[in-house]
């Protein structure tokens, strides 16, 4: 059951929230999710929880917290998704939890793109949210999920694994809007914010120690994504997608690579660069990519790759621009 906000492209519209309880659960409970920024400022979401089965708690209603929902979503709001707790605000009845699901939806996203974003699901928690004024902090349950969501491991790049756990979330932050000093998430002054987006965590996890003679902040402020490609280019780090092959070549060798999570995957048009993704999977049979897309929102993708480049009308070029891990 989905608790339903006003509709509003780019931002949260609603969520679902399921509860399995070890212990039969209690009827007609509010309760609330919090969402905590850097300086410890929180948005409340209070929702009302009716018991669908003996063991099973959903969400019926959120009073009058519409706009907290999409606050969220909104420019300089990004942190408060950083910390997300579920709150007990003096209630009376204890929740034994066995097991949650958390989905948030938005209203529209770009092609391919999942828009009901699980941050959790089905995930064993075995914690309780006990009576009067008590919280669960879910964010180390949900980043554990986005990790397994996005079929990833510890011994994926590193920025692959960082943006992972930023699915779900919308929005940019500007300097002094969130924990990041002078290299906020992601700039939202920013036009083009793809291109940052996808810059941001190669800078966060250190890949410029990757590129001999680039300077510590090769990857940081990148404006527009043929910035982010002359980076890789030059150290030829680049391959293009041959359609009539079906492999990605290197541009300077032809030599075929197989892109791997953490990459940078581009899309041109026309001869001009347009967006910037990270890469996490090559479908080899289907010729699609699977990708993080962001930041309104950051979430799954799929990209018909070979689809796109043959089509008759409105023809796409991809090229791959592979994220070494030396250090790693």
């Amino acid at each position: 059951m989905q608790a339903k906000t006003s509709t509003s492209i780019k931002l949260p519209q609603s969520i679902t929230l399921k509860i399995e309880t070890k212990t039969p659960a209690s009827n007609d409970m509010t309760r609330s999710l919090v969402f905590e920024n850097f300086e410890g400022r929180r948005i409340e979401l209070k929702i009302k929880l009716n018991r669908t089965a003996t063991h099973c708690l959903e969400v019926s209603d959120f009073p009058d917290t519409t706009h907290n929902l999409q606050v969220l979503g909104s420019l300089n709001h990004r942190s408060f998704w950083d910390k997300i707790y579920f709150k007990n605000s003096g209630g009376t009845s204890k929740i034994d939890i066995k097991k949650m699901t958390l989905v948030i939806h938005y209203h529209e996203v770009v092609g391919g793109a999942i828009k009901d974003i699980p941050l959790l699901l089905n995930t064993t928690f075995n914690r309780v949210l006990r009576s009067g004024n008590s919280e669960v902090y879910l964010t180390p349950f949900i980043e554990r999920h986005l990790m397994r969501y996005a079929g990833l491991t510890s011994r994926n790049h590193p920025a692959a694994a960082l943006s992972a756990k930023d699915i779900g979330k919308s929005g940019t932050s500007a300097k002094g809007y969130d924990q990041y000093g002078d290299n906020p998430k992601y700039r939202g002054w920013i036009s083009y914010e793809c291109s940052e987006f996808a810059s941001w965590y190669l800078h966060e996890t250190e890949c410029w120690r990757d590129f001999r003679n680039k300077p510590k902040s090769v990857f940081r402020d990148i404006t527009y994504t043929e910035q982010l490609y002359l980076i890789f280019k030059s150290k030829k780090r680049t391959y293009y997608y041959h359609n009539g092959r079906n492999r990605f070549l290197n541009e300077k060798n032809e030599k075929a690579y197989t892109p791997k999570p953490g990459d940078i995957f581009m899309r041109k048009a026309d001869g001009k660069f347009e967006h910037s993704m990270i890469f996490l999977r090559w479908n080899s049979r289907d010729k699609t990519a699977l990708v993080i897309d962001g930041p309104y929102p950051v979430t799954l993708r799929t990209v018909d790759v070979h689809a796109m480049e043959t089509r008759t009308n409105d023809q796409k070029d991809f090229i791959v621009c592979e994220s070494v891990m030396n250090r790693f």
